[in-house]
C-alpha cells in the first residue's frame, strides 16, 4: 500500500473556506470518550496511575479495529518497569477480544520519574460490538495467584458516551507523542445524480513543544453502520507541523448520494506499517453533506488557495461565437488578502453543467503564476462549450491539483450567468472604478460611403488614477448586427484617467450610403486579445439636428485639443456659372501650452437631404496659448442644392487608415441652420476680404501691346493695389491663391487669367500698399477674338486647389485708367 503525505495548506484559525461553514448539529448530547475514560484512574503503585485518554473504532479489511491509549504517569521519585503490567478488554457478555501493542510502542519498558508514557493498543472485535460495550482491565503480572495475574482496576464506557467530538469543535488527539487539537472546518459539496463529491477542511493545531511527524497520517469517513471510505489528502514535500503552529489539511471524498445523506465521521488514524493496520486517532462529527450553494457573480467568496486566504469572484460570464464553435468566456478576480505570496499554478477551472459534464477552462498562466499580497489580479477563463451549453444552468468549479498532479481538491463553485447584454435606460454603463457615458452616436457622410460614429466619454470615479479600458464596440441596425470592421480613436492625448477626470473615445464603422437605417443601438465590448466581451447596449435614434445659430461657437473640449472655433463667414458664390461655398473659420487655442491643433471637416446638408462634401484648409503649425489661427472652407455645389435652406456641418476631422489613404474622419460634429447668404459681389474692387487678408485695387487699365506698330502680341494690364494681412492671426491658410481675370465683353468673350501665390515663391503677390503689378497675357491671335475693344470685366478670384471662388468684379473700358478707390469715396 502506498501512504500520502499531508498537504500543509497553511496556518489559518478563522472558518472562512466555504459557503457551507461547519456549524453545530442535533448530535446527541453525551460525555465525551476521552472525558469519560480519562476520569477514570487505576492506581498502579502508590505513586503512579493508569487512565486511558482515548479510544475509537475504525472499520478495516480485517474487522472492527478498536484502537486506545493508555496514559501512565509516574510521580515517583524511581522509574515503572512496563513489563509488569499489561491491558485485556472484554465486552460486556465477557467475551474477551486479544490486544496488541502498536509497533511504534514495543520498545517502551520504563516510565521515567516524573513523566507520562503513552501506550497504544488494538485489538479486533466483533461486528455487534460498540465502544459503549468494552471493559478495561489494568492487570499486573503476579506469580502469586492462581492465574499469575492481578486486576488492579477496571475502567468502563457508559452507555451514554459518544466516539464523536462535536462539529466546530476542537478535540485532542495523540500523534506520535505528541497533543494535537483537531477540528474540521468548513466543506465544499457537489452533487450529480449518482454521488456527492466534497472537500473537507480538517484543521491541526501543534500545542507541543516539538515538531510533528505528519506522513503517516490518513484520513477516513466512517458511517454510523461502520462503512468506511477512505480520504484523499494531498501530497507535499513538507509532512511536518512545527511546535505551536496550525496548519489546514485537505480532504477529497466521493460518496454515494444515500451515504452522503447519512450520520458521518471524519476518523483520523496513524499509519503502522508492521501490523498493516490504521490505528484511528480520533473522531470528528460531520453533517450530511449537501451542496454547496455556488457564489452569485460579482459575489466575493474567500477560497483558501496553497495556504492563504483568496477573495475570489466572477466579474461576468458569457458565450461567444469562436469560428462556428460556441466558446464560454469568464472574466475571475482574485485578492491575496494574506501576508504571504501564494503560488497559483497549481489552479484549475472547469464548467460544470446541470448534467455534470464538466468542461476545462483554459488561461495564461505565464502571467499569474503567483498571488501578491493585497494584489488583485484578474484571468479570463476560456474554454469551448457545446453550442447548447444554458450558462445559467451551470457553475464554475475552481480546484486545486497536488504536487505530484495525481490528485485535485474543490476551493470554490460559482454561478454563472449568461443573461444577454445588459441594455440601459440611461444609456451609463457603470462599473466600480468608472462608468462609460454615451455623448452621440452619427452618420456621417464620406466621400464614398457614410459613417456610423459613436462618442463615449469615460470617467474616472475612484480616488486613484485608472488605465485606460480596451474598449470597443460595434452596430446593431435595426436590431440586426452590422457585420463591418469597427475602429477605435482617442479623442484625448491622455496615458491614463486621472480620479474624477474624464477620457473620449469614438468608435466608427464604414456602411453603405445606401443603407437604410432608422433605429441604430451601439453595443459596449472590452478586448482582451482576438476576442471582446460585451458590456453594455446604448440605445439610440439616429439624430435629427437642429441647427444652431451662426453666432454660438463650436468647442471642443479634448485634452491636449481644447479650442474654441467661430464661424466667421460662410457664403454661397457664383463663379463661370456655377455655384461654389465659401467659409472662413476663427480656431482659439485653449491649451495652456503651444500645441497641435485640431484640423476641421464638414459637410452641407439641404432640406433635401443633399450631402455635400466641403474641404478645409489644414493648419500645421503649433498655435501659441490663445493663439487664433484662420481655417478657409470651400466645395462645389450640385445645381440642385437649396441655397435657401441648408446646415453646415462642421468638427473634427482625424486621420484615419495609412499615410496614402488620406482618409480623415468627422468626430463630434455640430451643425448650423444656414439661409440664403449669397455674397454680394464687390464691384469697387475696394475691401476684397478672403483668408485673412485684404485687397484694394486704386488703379487699373488695359492696353493691346503692339510690335512694329501692326503685330498684336498681347494686353498689358497695369494694377495699382494694397494688400494687407490680418496680423490677429498666428497662422493664415496656406496654398491659397489670387487669380486676376480680364474678360473682354465683345461677342467672343476672350478670357485671360493669371494665378498668383500669398507664399513665398514663383508668381508671388508681395504684401504692401500701392504696389504696381504689371500683368501681361500674351495672345498673337488678339484680333481674331477681339473684334473692337469697348469693356473688358476684371474680376477677382480667391483660388484652393482647383476650385476658384469669384470675390470682386469690376466692368472698365479699354485703353482708359480706372481708379475704383474715388468711385468708392464718391
Amino acid at each position: 500500500m502506498k501512504w500520502s503525505k499531508i498537504f500543509i495548506t497553511g496556518i489559518a484559525t478563522a472558518t472562512i473556506f466555504s459557503t457551507v461553514p461547519i456549524t453545530n448539529l442535533n448530535v446527541a448530547t453525551a460525555a465525551s470518550i476521552e472525558q469519560v475514560l480519562s476520569g477514570q484512574k487505576v492506581k498502579i503503585t502508590n505513586n503512579a496511575t493508569l487512565t486511558i485518554r482515548d479510544a475509537q473504532i475504525l472499520s478495516q479489511e480485517q474487522g472492527k479495529l478498536l484502537a486506545f491509549t493508555v496514559a501512565i504517569n509516574n510521580t515517583g521519585t524511581t522509574s515503572i518497569n512496563l513489563i509488569d503490567y499489561w491491558m485485556r478488554v472484554k465486552n460486556k457478555s465477557g467475551k474477551n477480544f486479544k490486544l496488541k501493542l502498536a509497533e511504534m510502542d514495543k520498545n517502551k519498558g520504563t516510565v521515567v520519574a516524573g513523566t507520562t508514557t503513552y501506550l497504544t493498543y488494538f485489538a479486533y472485535v466483533d461486528a455487534n460490538t460498540k465502544l459503549s460495550d468494552i471493559i478495561y482491565d489494568a492487570v499486573k503480572w503476579d506469580f502469586s495467584v492462581p492465574s499469575y495475574e492481578r486486576v488492579l482496576g477496571t475502567i468502563t464506557t457508559p452507555a451514554n458516551a459518544s466516539g464523536l467530538t462535536d462539529v466546530n469543535k476542537s478535540s485532542t488527539i495523540l500523534l506520535n507523542n505528541s497533543l494535537v487539537n483537531g477540528t474540521v472546518k468548513s466543506y465544499t459539496a457537489v452533487k450529480d445524480q449518482i454521488n456527492t463529491t466534497a472537500t473537507i477542511r480538517f484543521e491541526l493545531q501543534n500545542t507541543g513543544n516539538k515538531a510533528v511527524d505528519l506522513s503517516k497520517l490518513t484520513f477516513n469517513i466512517q458511517t454510523n453502520d461502520w462503512s468506511v471510505y477512505k480520504a484523499d489528502v494531498s501530497l507535499s514535500s513538507n509532512s511536518s507541523l512545527g511546535s505551536k503552529q496550525t496548519t489546514s489539511v485537505l480532504l477529497n471524498i466521493s460518496l454515494p448520494n444515500n451515504v452522503a445523506a447519512k450520520t458521518l465521521s471524519i476518523v483520523p488514524a496513524i499509519i503502522d506499517e508492521a501490523n498493516k493496520i490504521e490505528l484511528p486517532l480520533g473522531a470528528f462529527a460531520l453533517p450530511s453533506l449537501s451542496s454547496t450553494k455556488p457564489t452569485a457573480v460579482n459575489k466575493t467568496f474567500v477560497a483558501r488557495i496553497n495556504s492563504e486566504n483568496v477573495e475570489t469572484s466572477i466579474v461576468s460570464s458569457e458565450l461567444l461565437d469562436n469560428d462556428s464553435r460556441q466558446e464560454a468566456s469568464i472574466e475571475f478576480k482574485m485578492k491575496n488578502t494574506s501576508g504571504k505570496t501564494t503560488s497559483f499554478n497549481n489552479v484549475e477551472f472547469f464548467i460544470e453543467t446541470s448534467n455534470g459534464t464538466m468542461y476545462p477552462l483554459e488561461f495564461n498562466k505565464e502571467e499569474i503564476a503567483k498571488l501578491l499580497p493585497n494584489l488583485e489580479y484578474t484571468v479570463v477563463l476560456k474554454g469551448i462549450v457545446p453550442n447548447d451549453l444554458n450558462l445559467n444552468a451551470s457553475r464554475l468549479i475552481m480546484k486545486q491539483t497536488d504536487s505530484e498532479g495525481a490528485r485535485s481538491y474543490l476551493l470554490g463553485l460559482y454561478a454563472l450567468s449568461n443573461d444577454g447584454i445588459s441594455v440601459g435606460n440611461d444609456n451609463i454603463y457603470r462599473t466600480k472604478d468608472y462608468q462609460v457615458d454615451l455623448l452621440s452616436i452619427n452618420r456621417i457622410p464620406d466621400e464614398v460611403d457614410d459613417v456610423l460614429v459613436t462618442q463615449l466619454s469615460i470617467t474616472n470615479n475612484s480616488n486613484k488614477a485608472i488605465k485606460l479600458p480596451a474598449l470597443s464596440g460595434y452596430y446593431l441596425a435595426d436590431g440586426v448586427k452590422v457585420e463591418t470592421t469597427t475602429n477605435e480613436i482617442a479623442l484625448d492625448n491622455s496615458i491614463n484617467i486621472a480620479p474624477k477626470a474624464s477620457y473620449q473615445l469614438v468608435v466608427y464603422t464604414k456602411v453603405p450610403y445606401t443603407a437604410e437605417i432608422h433605429d441604430v443601438a451601439f453595443v459596449l465590448t472590452q478586448k482582451n486579445g482576438e476576442t471582446a466581451k460585451n458590456l453594455y447596449q446604448y440605445k439610440a435614434q439616429l439624430p435629427e439636428s437642429v441647427g444652431q445659430s451662426i453666432k454660438s461657437p463650436y468647442v471642443i473640449d479634448n485634452i491636449g485639443k481644447r479650442a474654441s472655433i467661430h464661424v466667421k463667414n460662410a457664403t454661397i458664390n457664383k463663379s463661370s456659372n456655377k455655384n461654389y461655398f465659401y467659409g472662413e473659420f476663427d480656431l482659439v487655442n485653449k491649451e495652456i501650452r503651444t500645441s497641435n491643433v485640431s484640423q476641421l471637416g464638414g459637410y452641407l446638408e439641404d432640406s433635401q437631404g443633399i450631402l455635400v462634401p466641403i474641404t478645409f484648409t489644414g493648419i500645421e503649425d503649433k498655435v501659441l496659448p490663445n493663439g487664433k489661427v484662420l481655417y478657409a472652407a470651400y466645395g462645389l455645389l450640385p445645381e440642385s442644392f437649396d441655397q435657401k435652406k441648408y446646415k453646415l456641418y462642421i468638427g473634427q476631422a482625424i486621420a484615419i487608415g495609412s499615410v496614402e489613404q488620406k482618409e480623415k474622419l468627422l468626430v463630434n460634429p455640430v451643425a448650423y441652420a444656414m439661409k440664403t447668404q449669397t455674397q454680394e459681389l464687390n464691384t469697387n474692387l475696394q475691401n476684397i476680404q478672403f483668408g485673412g487678408h485684404v485687397l484694394n485695387i486704386t488703379e487699373a487699365s488695359a492696353n493691346v501691346r503692339i510690335k512694329d506698330d501692326f503685330i498684336y502680341e498681347g494686353i498689358d494690364l497695369n494694377l495699382k493695389y494694397d494688400l494687407n494681412k490680418d496680423d490677429t492671426y498666428q497662422t493664415l491658410p496656406k496654398d491659397q491663391k489670387i487669380i486676376i481675370e480680364l474678360v473682354d465683353q465683345g461677342p467672343a468673350k476672350a478670357t485671360y487669367s493669371k494665378e498668383f501665390t500669398l507664399a513665398d515663391g514663383e508668381n508671388q503677390i508681395d504684401l504692401g500698399n500701392q504696389i504696381r503689378l504689371p500683368i501681361y497675357y500674351a495672345d498673337e491671335k488678339l484680333m481674331t477674338k477681339i473684334s473692337s475693344f469697348q469693356k473688358y470685366t476684371l474680376n477677382i478670384f480667391t483660388a484652393y486647389n482647383d476650385q476658384k471662388m469669384l470675390v470682386a468684379s469690376r466692368e472698365i473700358q479699354w485703353f482708359y485708367s480706372d481708379s475704383p478707390g474715388k468711385d468708392a469715396v464718391q
